[in-house]
């Protein structure tokens, strides 16, 4: 059972359905009818840290023109699994999210690229896959500070962080973060690396 008491779900959870989708990688099915909300369906997919560069590559698809689903990257990259990671425009296509490969900034139409002192943005954070193939979430930065830094294969900026340093954030108020969407999450404990949406 799981409970999520930290983003306004109190009531425990039911895993309806536990599956070994590869070797190593689990995926969890939770539903839930009982607050006062439609039908709430969860998928957790659970993927060893120690996996990362050695048996499964982290890779970061992105289109700047074309609107494609998160399914169509990972058809193109033969992937096990896949999870929209950033914004991208819903009318014309295209990743508004900064984004970072191999030093250089891929991304043509970033929505935010500098952090503003004291400016509150529902992209406030940054997820990038280190040289060694290590998995870092943290806080969005000035993009100079990105680009200055070689240790990463790739940087994507994105948001909102629920938790940073095993402190809950605070979210900002508006329908972005009070209305009812589909959501994606990116997580990691001292051994895994989560898929949620």
């Amino acid at each position: 059972r799981l409970s999520l008491p930290g983003f306004s779900q109190t009531n425990p959870l039911s895993c309806e359905s536990k599956e070994l989708i590869d070797e190593n990688i689990e995926h969890y099915h939770i539903q839930d009818s009982t607050n006062n909300y439609r039908l709430q369906n969860i998928h957790i997919l659970r993927i060893p840290l120690h996996s990362l560069g050695t048996k499964y590559d982290l890779l970061l698809a992105s289109s700047d023109s074309t609107l494609h689903s998160t399914s169509y990257f990972a058809q193109q990259h033969n992937a096990i699994a896949a999870i929209n990671g950033g914004f991208f425009d819903v009318r014309k296509g295209g990743s508004i999210s900064y984004i970072e490969e191999s030093g250089k900034k891929t991304s043509i139409r970033s929505m935010r690229v500098e952090v503003i002192e004291d400016e509150k943005s529902n992209i406030n954070g940054a997820v990038s896959l280190s040289l060694n193939a290590e998995v870092l979430i943290g806080a969005n930065k000035p993009s100079d500070e990105f680009l200055q830094s070689e240790a990463e294969k790739w940087i994507l900026t994105t948001g909102p962080l629920l938790l940073h340093k095993g402190e809950r954030q605070v979210l900002l108020d508006g329908s972005f973060s009070t209305k009812r969407h589909p959501r994606s999450c990116l997580g990691k404990d001292a051994d895994f690396l989560y898929f949620i949406t």
